[in-house]
């Protein structure tokens, strides 16, 4: 858009966190408790959470007798959902507010543009995207946003995010992101208001990160190569790697607005 003031977005803008006045507790079933590391993650998708409920696994020493390239195979029972359901919050409240004092609390974010890069090439622009909600929010998008419906090949960039704006239009508080699938807004998920965060971690530096993470809490069972790792911030999920992307016409105007810039 040409116009500054058009362009600003306050919903994608940071959050007055004086205006919001949540509780801190609304959030902390969303938190991972390693109670025994007294270590706290806020997993967000589509920024690395993949790695870290893996790492997650790797310090419950889930699977330790199988072979380290059969551990957190799907096949043996490892996945997010699992590892998400072994940290849960302490049940006590003291317990909680102990934990949340003494322990290292880490989130991990991403440019927000690459992680919409990412949710659309492998949530949406992908026919086997799993689960099966994926592949019918792909017609959905396809049904509400094409005008040549003989078309059923996947949504297109410039749909998805006609689909993204019309769905976040309304957006006022944290909780209305939860109809937003991948893409929420890290503070409607992690509350960094109210979480006193010790380490943000990024992915674009994420092998630095992880490594001053894990050498200053000795977490020795992720003490391992970093070819290892699940994720790698020098990998395929980097804004550079899509740059062939901005030469294709809907990027160059995703929203058809007469060559204005978005």
């Amino acid at each position: 858009m040409s116009n500054d003031n058009q362009a600003f977005n306050p919903r994608l803008s940071l959050i007055d966190c004086k205006s919001r006045n949540l509780s801190v507790f609304v959030f902390l079933p969303r938190l991972m408790w390693d109670v025994d590391h007294k270590l706290l993650y806020c997993p967000l998708y589509k920024v690395a959470s993949g790695t870290w409920t893996t790492n997650f696994l790797r310090l419950a020493k889930y699977n330790e007798d199988l072979p380290k390239w059969q551990r957190f195979s799907k096949l043996h029972g490892a996945s997010e959902s699992v590892s998400r359901g072994m940290f849960p919050p302490p049940k006590s409240r003291k317990l909680q507010k102990k934990l949340l004092k003494e322990s290292t609390k880490f989130l991990v974010v991403r440019h927000p543009f690459d992680r919409i890069i990412s949710a659309f090439t492998g949530k949406i622009a992908n026919p086997m995207a799993k689960p099966r909600f994926y592949r019918d929010l792909q017609q959905d998008i396809v049904k509400e946003y094409r005008e040549d419906q003989s078309d059923k090949s996947p949504p297109t960039f410039a749909e998805y995010i006609h689909y993204l704006l019309d769905l976040t239009e309304d957006i006022e508080k944290p909780q209305d992101w939860r109809a937003v699938d991948c893409v929420q807004a890290f503070y409607s998920v992690c509350a960094p208001c109210d979480v006193e965060y010790n380490m943000v971690m990024k992915l674009e530096t994420h092998d630095e990160d992880t490594e001053f993470l894990i050498r200053k809490l000795e977490l020795t069972e992720l003490m391992e190569p970093f070819t290892m790792w699940k994720h790698n911030s020098k990998g395929l999920n980097s804004i550079g790697d899509y740059d062939y992307y901005l030469y294709e016409e809907e990027w160059r105007n995703p929203l058809n607005m007469n060559n204005e810039q978005v």
